[in-house]
């Protein structure tokens, strides 16, 4: 999200951009791994609400929690393929 902000010092930062970038990188799988997280939460949440007969919602709502499901599973993987092993 934020690696951008990294690029325009790199005549200053030596040795030390590819490390920031990489943490900032993690940083930044993290906060969206936090967020998907949370999103599949309050659709479950939602959905945990829906009128009996709202059939239309309760099925747009289960489209919805399983393309986030399935979001939050790519991040998952795309989080542990990015941590470095020290």
């Amino acid at each position: 999200m934020r690696n951008y902000l990294v690029t325009s010092g790199i005549s200053r930062l030596g040795g030390r951009y590819s490390y920031l970038v990489t943490e900032m990188s993690r940083q930044s799988i993290d906060l969206e791994l936090t967020l998907a997280a949370l999103e599949v939460r309050e659709l479950e949440a939602r959905r945990r609400v829906v009128p009996m007969n709202d059939g239309q919602l309760a099925k747009a709502l289960e489209m919805a929690l399983r393309m986030k499901r399935e979001r939050l599973q790519r991040l998952r993987s795309q989080h542990a393929a990015q941590i470095p092993t020290r």
